[in-house]
């Protein structure tokens, strides 16, 4: 989406445009800068969703490059990621990352989506 100069949109906005856009219950997302790590990814990340299941959670793995700060990134993107999903295994999911996150579009709307933090930059995949 183009950004408009008097009003600003963030991510949620967007997000939010192609919600109510979809035409099918399940949805994944990915960030734009983003790319997917097989051309499988879509698939696999379906196979997630079932009549039960209405979230799922993807890792979302950094491009590795031979410089300190990456491997300092991508340590810590794997330690949150134990977090999250070990978590979510438990039965007690709290966050995904937006970058490989698929949900359901009802849950998004049941729990009457961003309203409550709509005015918050951050929080599109972990806050819903």
């Amino acid at each position: 989406m183009k950004e408009d100069g008097y009003y600003k949109h963030g991510k949620k906005f967007a997000v939010l445009v192609g919600i109510k856009a979809a035409q099918y219950e399940n949805m994944v997302f990915m960030d734009a800068d983003c790319y997917p790590s097989s051309d499988q990814w879509l698939k696999e990340m379906a196979r997630g969703f079932n009549k039960e299941r209405e979230v799922v959670l993807g890792y979302g793995a950094y491009e590795k490059q031979d410089t300190f700060l990456n491997k300092l990134i991508r340590f810590d993107t794997f330690m949150i990621a134990v977090q999250y999903l070990s978590s979510a295994l438990k039965g007690k999911a709290y966050m995904g990352v937006g970058r490989n996150l698929g949900y359901k579009k009802d849950l998004f709307y049941r729990n009457k989506g961003f309203s409550s933090h709509y005015h918050i930059n951050s929080g599109d995949d972990d806050l819903l």
